[in-house]
């Protein structure tokens, strides 16, 4: 969790929007994985590794503590 914080607080300090950044972090979970693996050039452990970290970046965002 540490570093999905460290990364939520580096991008709103970089004066993105905690609110833009929740819906672009959603959006990644709304794209099928081999999309998202083809568009990024990643493999399947590289993907669920950015999946799980994001998915803490969600949580943090969306109210957990």
């Amino acid at each position: 969790m540490k570093k999905a914080k460290a990364w939520i607080d580096k991008k709103v300090s970089e004066g993105v929007d905690r609110n833009y950044l929740l819906h672009t972090v959603g959006s990644f979970s709304n794209k099928k994985k081999s999309q998202v693996m083809k568009q990024k050039g990643i493999s399947s452990e590289e993907y669920d590794k950015r999946y799980n970290f994001l998915a803490k970046v969600y949580y943090l965002l969306s109210g957990g503590n």
